[in-house]
Parts: structure tokens; sequence; C-alpha cells
């Protein structure tokens, strides 16, 4: 069994080419059985007339769908706690988090809040770690010693690690 754990997904009126069926079409041809499908971040949904929040898009869109697995995503601008607490209500596996692109310090309050509840809560992180839009200090993958030293049953994933940036400290001597 082939099971992506990396897919971006749209609504239809956001991004055309990202649409779940688009997903599905791309699965067949490539023999993938499963994927993990990301809900967009916030702000996309803000540059349209869409009423739903980008979570609640997500689910209604995979809901009856037995071979996607859904990851949302937090809006740095509401209450955290309640934000998690809603991608669990989802049933949603995990959270998507993108330090650079969300403009969060990976070792901040906030953030810390996030890993709190997603941790009680049994929520897997994928972190983007590339560099988009971020001075790179802010996204050294030595950060992240932090998130495993302060909550030790926190499962998470570092996807990118910021390229080649960061080679010499990402490859063991």
């Amino acid at each position: 069994m082939i099971f992506a754990n990396h897919a971006h997904v749209f609504p239809e009126d956001i991004k055309p080419v990202g649409t779940i069926d688009n997903l599905k079409r791309l699965m067949d041809d490539c023999g993938i059985d499963k994927a993990v499908c990301f809900a967009p971040f916030p702000d996309r949904f803000e540059e349209s007339s869409r009423t739903d929040t980008p979570n609640e898009w997500l689910a209604k869109a995979i809901k009856n769908d037995p071979d996607l697995y859904g990851f949302g995503t937090v809006d740095f601008t509401k209450n955290l706690r309640d934000e998690v607490d809603r991608i669990a209500d989802f049933g949603f596996k995990g959270i998507k988090m993108h330090p650079p692109y969300q403009e969060f310090d990976i070792d901040g309050e906030d953030a810390f809040k996030v890993y709190e509840r997603a941790e009680e809560l049994g929520l897997f992180i994928s972190f983007h770690c590339g560099m988009h839009w971020h001075r790179l200090k802010g996204v050294r993958p030595i950060l992240y010693d932090e998130v495993g030293w302060f909550f030790q049953n926190l499962r998470f994933s570092l996807e990118h690690l910021g390229g080649y940036h960061f080679f010499n400290e990402k490859v063991l001597p």
C-alpha cells in the first residue's frame, strides 16, 4: 500500500487545479491508496467570498472518503485551544503548521499552546520547515528540539527542513 502524507487541497473556487477530485485522479494514476490532506491556511479563504472555514470545508469535502485523512490548520488570530479542539472534533488526525507562512515562532508561547493541546488530544503535527518569506534563523532545525523536549508525547514530523540552507545541520557527520 502507498500512503502519501502531504497533499494540499483547495476548493475549486480558490484553486481549480488543487481540488479533491484532481487529487483522487492523481492518486489513481500513481497507484496511491491513501493520502493525508491539508486544509488550506485561513488567509486563502479570506481572499475569497467563502463563508466557511478551511477546516469546515475539508471536513465536509472528505467526510465519506475512507482513503483521505484530514489535517486541519490553526488560525493564530483565534483562541488557540478552541482551534485545536475543533480540529479534533472534525475527526482530523493532525495539524499542518507552517511557521514561516503563518508567522509564528516554533518555540513561542502561542505555538506551545497548540502543541500542548495537540499532545493532550493525540493529534499529530506536520511541520512545514521550508523558509518561505521568513528569516532563516526563525526556522532552524534545532528549534524543534525545544518542541520535543517540552512535549515528549507529541508526535510530529518535519517536512522539507529548509532545503539546502540547513543541509549541514541535518546530516550526521
